[in-house]
């Protein structure tokens, strides 16, 4: 787990809400304090799910042909909405002359996405041995950050995915310009 504080909150939230930086991550919850509060709980809602939805995979990281098959296997088990669905109902939430006094939003990676870095950079762990890859985003009057997480579903001292994560999201903010600062 690291802390990287955003140096340039305006660049930052320009990628969160205007472009496409976060769109195939997974909006696991979100918070938005402005005129009042609004809670958006990421979880999929089944009945509601169309025909057409579990059909994208990613070509970012649908790098081989297993990943494309796990990713179609896992998008029939999707649990949360991807951000691109979200972000325009956020983005009504705070638009406007006044900032927002706080937000948090929760990202994780998608299964396709958690198999291919495990594949990429050669780990000795199972896609079903993880629970998620996080990356926690908050933003108050003192600046913005991300917070990243790891959660397995057993107990393990192992902390390779975890490094590996970490790094993973320093190089996937400086690849997108998201200049930051670790503590």
């Amino acid at each position: 787990m690291i802390r990287l504080n955003i140096s340039q909150v305006k660049n930052f939230m320009e990628h969160l809400l205007i472009k496409d930086t976060f769109d195939a991550f997974y909006l696991n919850e979100a918070t938005v304090n402005a005129l009042c509060s609004f809670s958006i709980d990421g979880t999929k809602n089944a009945a509601y799910d169309t025909p057409l939805a579990n059909t994208f995979v990613d070509p970012s990281v649908a790098a081989s042909a297993t990943v494309q098959d796990a990713a179609q296997n896992a998008a029939s088990s999707t649990e949360y909405v991807k951000w691109r669905d979200v972000k325009p109902l956020v983005l009504s939430m705070i638009k406007g002359k006044a900032t927002p006094t706080s937000m948090k939003i929760i990202f994780s990676l998608t299964p396709a996405q958690i198999i291919s870095l495990i594949q990429h950079f050669s780990l000795d762990f199972k896609p079903e041995q993880i629970d998620a890859l996080a990356m926690n985003f908050r933003f108050n009057k003192e600046g913005a950050c991300i917070i990243t997480g790891t959660s397995l579903k057993t107990f393990s001292m192992e902390k390779s995915l975890e490094k590996t994560f970490d790094a993973w999201v320093r190089d996937f903010l400086a690849m997108k310009e998201i200049a930051f600062k670790e503590d």
